[in-house]
């Protein structure tokens, strides 16, 4: 089915014990708490990247209202990953391109107790293959910085593929891409 606006869409996912949840927008400081202050902080803000973890105003302008109202799904959804009952960190979409059909995909989960049990990549397939069917994306990438060996693991797993690697800022970075089946 080809992505409609006046479809109904369904916006809770499940499968496999893992329930992606759409964030509405006062939730925004949980998730804020998730990437600052969590288990997974250091894999999207600091010293690996030479940036400061962010403020909640910085934080706001990368997470704009638009990822926690369904009135778009065009311009990037933020879900809670939810898993034996306790939200343990969300997943997102970004910004569809109107032109090819693309669009990116960030992770977190913010408790390592809930790490090595496959749930990051149970959450990466369900949101990959509703984006595939119910918003025709044509192709999902993902960007892993080198030294995150679990979440490149958890990608594959997941179904998305190695395509190149680059250096920005003397980080590397693996590109990783799914296509739908």
């Amino acid at each position: 089915m080809k992505y409609n606006p006046t479809y109904p869409v369904s916006m809770h996912i499940e499968g496999n014990g893992v329930t992606l949840r759409p964030m509405k927008l006062v939730e925004r400081p949980k998730f804020y708490q998730w990437a600052v202050n969590s288990d997974a902080t250091s894999w999207w803000y600091g010293d690996l990247y030479g940036d400061q973890v962010p403020g909640v105003d910085a934080f706001r302008l990368d997470w704009s209202d638009e990822y926690f109202d369904l009135h778009n799904l065009e311009a990037g959804q933020c879900f809670a990953i939810i898993s034996e009952g306790v939200e343990i960190g969300q997943i997102n979409y970004n910004r569809i391109s109107p032109a090819d059909r693309t669009t990116d995909m960030d992770v977190l989960i913010a408790d390592k107790g809930f790490y090595g049990r496959g749930i990051g990549s149970i959450a990466i397939s369900l949101l990959s293959e509703w984006l595939f069917r119910e918003l025709s994306v044509s192709r999902i990438r993902i960007e892993v910085v080198k030294q995150n060996i679990r979440a490149f693991k958890s990608y594959q797993k997941a179904g998305f593929c190695w395509i190149y690697t680059y250096i920005l800022n003397q980080i590397e970075w693996q590109v990783m891409e799914k296509l739908p089946v």
